[in-house]
């Protein structure tokens, strides 16, 4: 779970009241390539922003399933649910000034473990409790009229070992360098294998998603268009790099969790399709 170790930090470093720190910068997709403005990776893929005053930096990605529903890593509500201001920007660039761009208010958020809460952990349920990291947010207002929702692929049983996602997220370029781009970035990578509602991706040939990712979608492009089937939590394995396997939750093995947490926000309905 990327955002974990800034998380730490902004909490550490700072008070609700003086803005978010530096160290939950966002950052993005190793080795690739910019999202067209008016594409429709971006008209769908958002970015998580902290807000300070007129300041906005954003930290995690997400991806809008409804007209006011966007679905993320539960990890990456972690700073709503602590009291610090965050919310949905639109569009393939983010700002540094909520003035700018299209931002939206977020009403709120349920994670899995808000839902079904856990009883009795393990230490070894511990260690793969990123296979409960999956998180619905709320919108206070609908998504701009040129966001487009996507669908959520309803059955594991079409997504296959050897199969090439298309990832997204406002992340790290370099996994070396902390430096912000202000552009959404997408790649390809091949799932590794399908298990436990989780999707595991292969990303040991110089791309894929790095910190600043978490919550951003694993999509399949198909002749009807886009179609999202996970949400990045992080690297598997505990390797906390963005050179080995990552890991995404399976949205369509959180079906039941997101069909229910939808009517509960009183969103717009989800689609599901096969």
């Amino acid at each position: 779970m990327w955002m974990l170790l800034p998380l730490v930090a902004l909490v550490a470093c700072s008070n609700k009241n003086s803005g978010p720190s530096p160290a939950v910068h966002g950052e993005k997709i190793i080795n690739g390539q910019t999202a067209a403005f008016d594409g429709d990776l971006s008209r769908s893929t958002v970015a998580l922003v902290m807000v300070d005053a007129d300041r906005t930096k954003s930290f995690c990605t997400g991806t809008l399933v409804s007209k006011d529903l966007v679905v993320t890593a539960a990890h990456c509500v972690d700073p709503l649910l602590s009291g610090y201001q965050v919310q949905v920007s639109f569009g393939s660039e983010t700002y540094s000034s909520k003035n700018e761009g299209e931002l939206r208010e977020i009403e709120r958020a349920y994670t899995y473990d808000m839902v079904y809460p856990p009883h009795g952990m393990t230490d070894a349920m511990r260690s793969i409790n990123e296979l409960k990291d999956v998180a619905l947010i709320k919108l206070v207002t609908q998504a701009p009229k040129w966001a487009v929702p996507v669908p959520i692929l309803g059955s594991e049983s079409s997504l296959a070992a050897d199969q090439e996602l298309l990832i997204a997220g406002f992340g790290r370029t370099q996994e070396d360098q902390p430096a912000m781009s202000k552009f959404l970035q997408w790649t390809n990578v091949n799932i590794v294998k399908v298990e436990d509602r989780r999707i595991e991706v292969d990303q040991t040939k110089g791309t894929g998603a790095c910190w600043g990712d978490s919550g951003g979608p694993a999509y399949l492009r198909t002749d009807k268009g886009l179609v999202v089937v996970g949400a990045t939590s992080g690297a598997a394995y505990g390797d906390q790099d963005c050179h080995h396997n990552v890991v995404y939750a399976s949205l369509p093995g959180f079906r039941d969790f997101l069909e229910k947490v939808a009517k509960v926000l009183g969103g717009e309905a989800l689609v599901f399709t096969e």
